[in-house]
């Protein structure tokens, strides 16, 4: 049994094409996730994100999930990843 106030979360994978849709959402979570101490991320930072983003869906062994919470459905968190090529960072 849930707790009075509890959220539900629900975790959905995406592909390239889903991105276009959630890439604000994702960028939203990202700066409010980052801005405070230490990372200290800015706008500057969130452009490269969204600009790197949709690059990053067309590399190889591409994977994205987002966590989406309550009856609305906000973007409460994500993650992405993709195979890199030997030698990459």
């Amino acid at each position: 049994m849930p707790y009075e106030g509890a959220v539900t979360i629900a975790i959905l994978s995406l592909g390239p094409a889903d991105l276009p849709a959630i890439r604000d959402a994702m960028i939203e979570v990202y700066r409010e996730a980052f801005a405070q101490p230490p990372y200290r991320r800015g706008d500057e930072d969130a452009r490269e994100l969204a600009e790197s983003l949709p690059r990053h869906a067309t590399f190889a062994g591409f994977q994205a999930v987002v966590a989406r919470s309550g009856s609305a459905g906000g973007v409460a968190g994500f993650a992405y990843g993709y195979t890199l090529a030997p030698g990459q960072w």
